[in-house]
């Protein structure tokens, strides 16, 4: 779906914030599953296939039942999500912040160490903390990914 709307591989790649090639290895392997190709070879411009066009009409629809059924069942997920950032351990006097919960998820800027952030995530006051570095005992880990860091050697 992201491919057709954004227009191509690349902006995505960027909107999904992966790269363009494994965007291009996820078509290709949705083409070898269904055993023909969901994009139609047209030169410069993007056209979906016979096949590509009744996908994304089926993934739209199951979009939009995910997203009534989910509504409809659990209606505070409606609201925009309030996470907490944080870029160091506990007690760090570098800065975290909080997301006012207003508009896309976003942090505001209010600085807070970690261990606030997870206080306030324990409190109801925020729906996630991103927190890197020492877990406490009390923090109940919803998920856990595993990070890579890419730059210049100089930086």
């Amino acid at each position: 779906m992201t491919i057709v709307d954004t227009g191509g591989f690349r902006r995505a790649a960027e909107a999904l914030n992966i790269s363009q090639p494994a965007v291009s290895q996820h078509i290709r392997r949705l083409d070898a599953l269904i055993g023909e190709p969901v994009f139609r070879d047209a030169g410069q411009s993007l056209t979906l296939g016979t096949v590509g066009e009744e996908l994304l009409r089926h993934a739209r629809q199951l979009v939009r039942a995910n997203d009534e059924l989910i509504l409809r069942l659990a209606p505070s997920y409606a609201r925009t999500p309030r996470p907490g950032v944080c870029d160091a351990s506990s007690g760090s006097p570098r800065p975290c912040c909080a997301a006012e919960g207003k508009g896309p998820a976003r942090p505001d800027g209010a600085h807070r160490t970690a261990d606030e952030l997870t206080d306030q995530l324990a409190e109801g006051a925020l729906d996630v903390v991103l927190k890197l570095g020492a877990r406490r005992a009390a923090d109940r880990v919803i998920g856990a990914i595993t990070c890579g860091w890419f730059g210049h050697r100089c930086l």
